[in-house]
């Protein structure tokens, strides 16, 4: 891929700590890539947590504002870290969704560029 290392870094370490915040003790988090097409590789980080309000979350990022709920053990969040990876993603010619999972928990996809020869 060709995106900004620290920055992707920086932006899975926020959905992963999601990911565990959002789910009860001793359950997994799935984390699966493939290549989307020609120019794309997506990246999915899926819980099995207490899910979310799909279409309120996609709606949020779409806007640019935040979206905070509470944990699976009650913790509180300031809504940012959203914003923190869609930035990221953003500034990297990335998109991300967010997906609820039909058993239980959610999916966050993140599409990123492939790097291409010029």
């Amino acid at each position: 891929m060709f995106v900004d290392a620290d920055m992707m870094i920086s932006a899975f370490m926020n959905l992963l700590s999601n990911a565990i915040k959002f789910s009860p003790t001793g359950s997994c988090i799935t984390i699966t890539g493939q290549k989307f097409d020609k120019d794309f590789y997506e990246i999915r980080i899926s819980d099995q947590g207490v899910g979310i309000d799909e279409e309120k979350v996609n709606e949020k990022l779409l806007q640019g504002s935040y979206y905070s709920t509470k944990g699976t053990n009650g913790e509180s969040g300031t809504g940012l870290g959203l914003l923190i990876v869609k930035s990221a993603v953003e500034r990297n010619d990335g998109t991300i969704r967010a997906f609820n999972n039909t058993d239980a928990g959610a999916t966050f996809a993140i599409k990123l560029p492939l790097f291409k020869e010029k």
